[in-house]
This record gives C-alpha cells, structure tokens and sequence, in this order.
C-alpha cells in the first residue's frame, strides 16, 4: 500500500468501493461528495459511474462548510465520503450525535442520518460496515 498523504486506493480498498458501489446503487442517491483526495475519489466513482451523476469536490479542511452545505440540502440522499479525521465531525454536524473516534486506518464506516424536517423534525444515525473489514 502507498502510505502517502494522496495515495490511491488499495486492492482492498477497490474492492470496498464495488461493494459501496453494489449496496448503494439503489439507494436513490442523488449527490456525491467527494474530499479532493484521489483515493475518496476513487472510493464514489464506480457509484457516481453507475448512477450518472457527477461528483462534487469538496474542501475536508472545512468541515463546517461541508456541514452548512448538506444542512440546506432538503429531499435528497445525498453521499459523503470523507476521512477518519473528518466523519465524526460532519456526522455530529448534520446529525447532532457523537460518533466514536475513527482511527486513520479505518476504511470501511458508513453512517447513515436521515433529517426529517417541518412539523415532525427528527434525525436518525445508523453505523454500518462495508466490505472487507480494515486492519
């Protein structure tokens, strides 16, 4: 594996990008996010392929940004693939929830928060894992 701060995915990590692939093509997503990193790039670009949307880049050292952003984002799944040092905090942004401290190895999370807004407002978290399980 290429350790270095922009590398690309892994064999693995390929193979975690078909099963996020195949797990959420039918899932109605209709925004993808990407960090301006090439491996999180690769990781939603078999979804943005088969979906035929394009992906957005976006700034991971402007969590804050990211969280006002996809606030306003009203009616739409929307995907976000960020980075161990920046998930728990755009979770807790857009959720309100805590979510335990991700390590730099770990690949495989993905949080669901579903926002219902208007008369019966709530958010919901689920934790899931994808793929090969990371080290």
């Amino acid at each position: 594996m290429n350790d270095s701060k922009d590398s690309p995915l892994s064999t693995a990590g390929q193979q975690r990008a078909q099963t996020l692939k195949d797990s959420l093509s039918d899932k109605d997503i209709q925004l993808i996010y990407a960090s301006r990193y090439v491996r999180t790039q690769q990781t939603v670009q078999p979804l943005a392929d088969v979906l035929h949307i394009p992906m957005v880049i976006y700034n991971q050292g402007n969590t804050d940004s990211m969280v006002a952003v996809f606030n306003k984002v009203r009616n739409k799944k929307v995907l976000i693939a960020g980075h161990s040092d920046t998930v728990p905090d755009i979770v807790k942004g857009i959720s309100g929830q805590t979510v335990p401290e991700m390590k730099p190895t770990d690949f495989d999370n993905l949080y669901v928060i579903k926002k219902r807004h208007g008369l019966f407002a709530n958010t919901q978290l689920w934790h899931y894992t994808y793929g090969t399980g990371t080290q």
